[in-house]
């Protein structure tokens, strides 16, 4: 039996959520992104005034007050880049990857699921969290090509390299299809009724988008990718379109 959908105050807040929440997520990148972008350019203006100084004020004669941020931030930077995890198949990751791919995935899942209590306290109903988790992955598709691609305005902004920003375009690739897979799974739980079901062309389309991405997901991964990175490009760009 299809669960019920729920009426009166559950839609209206149901409704209410789906609108914001994936608004919230891209705002929350977006201030992410420009803290990065500020912190990198505020940077470049040390540096030039750094240089602009007259060579007399040497960073040997430099106070306590000089080297001690100057040492923490190196410290910093070797802590997130230099010190590393294993992964499977002889691959390891940096701290900062870690972090960066841990939180990422906290910020879809926790504005996925956060708040899908109905008002007679059903905890996690799908009526709630379904079409949210895929409005939310459907508003990733911007940010994860443009870090796919070699020049971007992400690099230009925050002066990232695009080789480490091209790891960020995977682990948001990834984190697409789980949300995919929520998605479709709180659809299927919901029931595919009416105007929703597989016999609808827009439904029809999603499915076949989903599949298309899901084993495109599988033929990327690094170890079959470096058998073949020709076959790659290809996988990539037609399951892609």
């Amino acid at each position: 039996m299809d669960a019920p959908s729920p009426q009166g105050p559950d839609r209206v807040i149901r409704l209410a959520r789906f609108f914001s929440y994936p608004k919230q997520v891209i705002y929350l990148l977006v201030s992410f992104l420009a803290l990065v972008s500020i912190v990198h350019y505020l940077s470049l203006v040390q540096k030039y005034i750094r240089a602009r100084r007259s060579s007399s004020t040497s960073r040997r004669k430099a106070g306590w007050a000089v080297r001690l941020p100057l040492a923490i931030v190196d410290s910093f930077r070797a802590l997130l880049f230099r010190w590393s995890i294993p992964v499977p198949f002889g691959y390891s990751l940096n701290i900062a990857e870690v972090g960066l791919t841990l939180a990422y995935l906290a910020v879809l899942l926790t504005w996925t699921f956060v708040n899908t209590t109905t008002v007679t306290g059903i905890k996690v109903e799908p009526h709630y969290y379904a079409n949210r988790a895929g409005t939310i992955a459907a508003s990733q598709l911007p940010l994860i090509t443009a870090l796919g691609m070699r020049n971007n305005l992400v690099s230009w902004l925050t002066g990232v390299s695009y080789d480490k920003l091209n790891y960020l375009h995977r682990i948001g690739f990834r984190s697409l299809i789980i949300l995919i897979w929520i998605h479709a799974g709180g659809r299927m739980t919901v029931g595919l009724l009416d105007d929703e079901a597989l016999t609808s062309r827009w439904v029809q389309c999603g499915l076949l988008a989903a599949i298309s991405l899901v084993i495109m997901s599988i033929l990327t991964l690094r170890p079959l990718r470096k058998l073949s990175y020709e076959v790659f490009l290809v996988i990539h760009f037609v399951f892609a379109l």
